[in-house]
């Protein structure tokens, strides 16, 4: 190590970063990884520092915290300490985040006229004596919003899940409480696609009707009775979930399975993680692939090597069900290799069959 890039290190570590920079000479290939890692872990630093994170670290109970799963609860209220770290989510959660902000923002400014809080900090003790915090994202004169981002709109317009109404419901409950919303509030969810594929949110609007309430005490009663007979109570979340984003998955899952036998056999054990190799590679080739057909959608044409066209296919009834008319993104292998010419566009819906040795996104 150079002394100028041992000055380096020591000036970096002591401005509180935790890695170094890559020496000046390393290649750029490392430089490149060092930066990936640097950004992925500064988006999980940056999770970790949210309210929200905080308030969980502290093991408050959160408004959002309920409809979950009610083992959760129980053992966020033993002040049982994590197991785990799990950090699935925090890409998605950051971009959530960062929408979200935006959202309250641009719709502040066009509500500009009326009064508008955002995460305004609220309290509700329930009935069970069970004290809840909060912070609804947008509050107006007479309605509570929370803005949610989902990939893509098809699940949730087929109606939202019971924790995201229940949230809104506990804001609106406290908000009318400190006497901030009229008691015939508005509760409102507000999807938006993070995905950017659909601009238009899908949003649920209800009026508050404290009846609500009942249906969310007894969810929490039963992680009041199992804390009252030193019972475990209901995990709500698949396992997989639990894997991917609770800090109790160790203490809670443990080696919590739904089968049965141990694979020992060698050769099984390796088809076992040749497979997830596979899965795993297939996957970041789909994704490459959606990526790839996002930056061309709506491109034909000719690269020099390959031709570039997008081909209508028409709805078709198949058996029992039907296809949906779709576009389709036919590249081609072109055989010669002289400079392309000047053609015609081929616009959406030129019904050209596909040629041999396509790759169709499709």
């Amino acid at each position: 190590m150079s002394e100028e890039y041992a000055t380096q290190v020591t000036e970096w570590q002591e401005a509180g970063f935790p890695d170094p920079p890559p020496a000046m000479n390393l290649r750029a290939e490392q430089t490149a990884l060092w930066l990936a890692d640097q950004v992925e872990q500064s988006i999980i630093d940056f999770g970790d520092q949210s309210e929200r994170s905080k308030q969980s670290s502290s093991h408050v109970l959160g408004v959002s915290d309920i409809g979950g799963c009610r083992e959760y609860v129980r053992r966020m209220i033993l002040n049982d300490p994590f197991t785990d770290h799990p950090n699935a989510y925090a890409l998605a959660s950051f971009v959530g985040h960062a929408v979200g902000n935006y959202a309250e923002g641009a719709l502040s400014k066009r509500w500009a006229l009326e009064q508008v809080d955002t995460q305004l900090e609220v309290r509700i003790e329930l009935p069970n004596g069970v004290t809840l915090r909060g912070h609804p994202d947008l509050v107006s004169s007479n309605m509570c919003v929370d803005f949610k981002t989902v990939d893509g709109l098809g699940v949730v317009r087929k109606g939202a899940r019971a924790q995201h109404r229940w949230q809104v419901i506990l804001y609106t409950a406290a908000l009318i409480l400190m006497g901030r919303l009229p008691p015939d509030a508005l509760c409102a969810l507000v999807y938006i696609d993070r995905s950017g594929k659909e601009t238009k949110p899908h949003v649920e609007v209800w009026q508050y009707d404290a009846k609500a309430l009942d249906e969310i005490v007894d969810w929490v009663d039963d992680v009041i009775y199992a804390l009252a007979h030193g019972e475990e109570t209901s995990r709500d979340k698949p396992r997989e979930f639990c894997y991917a984003a609770c800090p109790y998955v160790t203490a809670c899952r443990g080696g919590d399975t739904d089968v049965t036998g141990l694979i020992d056999d060698e050769e099984q054990v390796l088809a076992v993680k040749t497979y997830l190799d596979a899965a795993g590679r297939e996957k970041q080739a789909k994704r490459d692939r959606e990526s790839a057909a996002a930056v061309l959608s709506g491109v034909n044409g000719s690269t020099g090597e390959h031709s570039v066209r997008w081909v209508n296919v028409p709805e078709q009834t198949i058996e029992s069900f039907r296809r949906k008319e779709y576009q389709r993104l036919n590249i081609t292998p072109i055989k010669s290799r002289k400079p392309p010419r000047e053609r015609k566009q081929d616009g959406p819906g030129t019904g050209e069959p596909a040629g041999a040795g396509e790759a169709s996104d499709g």
